[in-house]
């Protein structure tokens, strides 16, 4: 008769191929989706849509993509000029 598995705990620094900081860019996405939720519950945070046809995604504010709370959701049009507009200021800089 075969052993029947345990259930570990493989969240974050316990799973082998966890990365932490060095972690990709959608990586930092995803843990924003699974700790918040999906960025269409929450509209447009900076023109106001919500309209549940629309797409929004989670935009990060400054750079920080590991700090979860440091993003809001914004519907396409608004996070693609939020960041063309910080890569300007980036580039400025």
């Amino acid at each position: 008769m075969a052993r029947k598995s345990i259930k570990r705990n493989q969240y974050q620094e316990n799973n082998d191929s966890w990365k932490g900081n060095d972690a990709g860019y959608k990586a930092f996405h995803v843990r924003v989706k699974i700790a918040r939720g999906i960025a269409k519950t929450y509209g447009c945070s900076n023109c106001g849509l919500n309209d549940k046809n629309k797409r929004y995604e989670w935009s990060n504010l400054t750079g920080d993509y590991n700090n979860i709370w440091d993003y809001k959701s914004m519907c396409v049009k608004c996070h693609r000029a939020y960041d063309r507009k910080r890569k300007d200021v980036d580039k400025n800089a």
